[in-house]
């Protein structure tokens, strides 16, 4: 009786590309970016420690377990219409002269000086 029919090299290294992101956390979404979660494991795995790829592997399962549009809708965001009038910041938030380096005067100097 024989054994199990023994795989190629070859055909394994096919099979692994071929799943290589099949599964449901790997999959890209159109139009979105790929980013990967930020992890703090180290890329050479520790002793005792839960290696990098697993621990991006939990961070992409709770990222999607969770409902962004119900999160924002508890915090009274809603995305789905555009912004109003009321939403928009004052101007004179921007006009602080604390940190201006140099003067009006000074930066039309300065621009007529490097025409």
């Amino acid at each position: 009786m024989r054994g199990p029919k023994a795989m190629s090299l070859s055909k394994k290294t096919a099979t692994v590309k071929k799943r290589f992101g099949e599964g449901y956390y790997s999959k890209g979404i159109e139009g979105v970016a790929n980013v990967e979660p930020k992890v703090t494991e180290p890329f050479e795995p520790i002793p005792g420690r839960v290696p990098r790829k697993v621990a991006l592997d939990r961070k992409r399962k709770e990222f999607a377990s969770i409902a962004i549009e119900e999160e924002l809708a508890k915090l009274d965001i809603d995305f789905n219409q555009p912004p109003g009038p009321e939403n928009w910041l004052e101007l004179e938030l921007f006009d602080d002269k604390t940190f201006d380096d140099y003067t009006p005067v000074e930066w039309l100097e300065k621009a007529t000086l490097e025409d």
